[in-house]
């Protein structure tokens, strides 16, 4: 080999390195403009769902109130059936015949929760919820759960027992309820009224045994609604310690 063919060789080699360092250079800058593009992509996801979590404290406080408001509801829904079965199985009247329609409209009023999830719903439709940690959505699977199972299982019950059996001697008035009971929240297609007759009304065994069922799906309520409670204050209290206010 004579030395000009040497030197073209030498020169190929020195460009074919060239041009695969050239080359590496140009992949490994295409490889990290998108590693930089996927790690600012992450950054934002992760900047989405810490928001999206403190947004999730916000609901849950709207849903403690709304939570602590329907319990009052029912804890007086819950005490007007026990007065009202205890009133109609003593001998005599203790009270006036218009106080034990109020009551017996009382035991049949229905008021559901409401929890606010707007929050909640966005991590999930995003698929952000991954991104919390792993005993943040726990936590929030068990609080979503619960109120879910206290809405499907408790307070249908009590609405279906209601639409389904009611009161004897039921009978439908124009008098809406916060008409008749000063501002009482209750069903929205008026309120029931009852015989003035305290003996009928006295010796009704079914509407003893309405009452009862009354008292026994309300108090079961109010117990799954203080359960509810603590799962709700647990959430809270784990979200802030993680992202604040």
């Amino acid at each position: 080999m004579c030395s000009s063919d040497l030197s073209r060789v030498v020169t190929d080699v020195r460009s074919a390195k060239r041009w695969v360092t050239e080359g590496a250079v140009i992949v490994a800058s295409i490889l990290l403009a998108f590693g930089i593009d996927a790690a600012w992509e992450d950054r934002q996801e992760q900047v989405a769902a810490d928001e999206l979590a403190r947004g999730v404290i916000q609901d849950l406080e709207m849903s403690l109130d709304d939570l602590n408001n329907v319990r009052a509801f029912h804890a007086l829904k819950l005490d007007a059936s026990l007065t009202a079965r205890e009133v109609l199985r003593s001998g005599v009247p203790t009270i006036s015949m218009d106080s034990l329609n109020v009551l017996l409209v009382r035991s049949g009023a229905t008021q559901r929760l409401t929890p606010v999830t707007g929050a909640y719903d966005q991590l999930v439709s995003t698929g952000l919820l991954r991104l919390l940690d792993t005993d943040v959505r726990s936590a929030i699977a068990a609080w979503s759960q619960h109120q879910e199972y206290v809405r499907d299982y408790f307070e249908r019950d009590l609405l279906d027992f209601r639409q389904n059996v009611g009161f004897p001697f039921w009978t439908r008035s124009e008098v809406a309820f916060d008409e008749m009971l000063d501002g009482y929240i209750g069903l929205s297609f008026g309120a029931p009224r009852f015989p003035h007759d305290w003996r009928t009304l006295h010796e009704s065994h079914e509407l003893n045994d309405v009452l009862s069922v009354f008292a026994a799906l309300t108090k079961a309520a109010v117990d799954q609604y203080n359960e509810l409670e603590r799962v709700t204050v647990a959430l809270m209290d784990l979200l802030r310690s993680r992202y604040g206010e």
